[in-house]
């Protein structure tokens, strides 16, 4: 699944973003790789990389969406 890797399809830079970002990624995504979610959160000076662990894609996106909603107000008052 490399292929999918967004550092080889080349869409990480070598520059940072002031811009906050939250990189979430599911357990055992097959899709993203763990590595992926990290560099995502390195490029952004006030990025942060969580993985969620869920039993469920359901309670998974929930859990992704309590997350954002948390990240969001902290960074809104950072």
């Amino acid at each position: 699944m490399m292929a999918w890797s967004l550092k080889v399809q080349g869409l990480l830079s070598n520059s940072k973003t002031s811009v906050p970002i939250l990189a979430l990624a599911l357990e055992g995504d097959p899709v993203s790789p763990p590595m992926d979610n990290q560099l995502v959160a390195i490029y952004s000076d006030y990025g942060k990389a969580k993985k969620i662990k869920a039993k469920s894609i359901t309670q998974g996106y929930e859990q992704s969406l309590e997350l954002a909603i948390k990240w969001l107000e902290d960074e809104l008052f950072r």
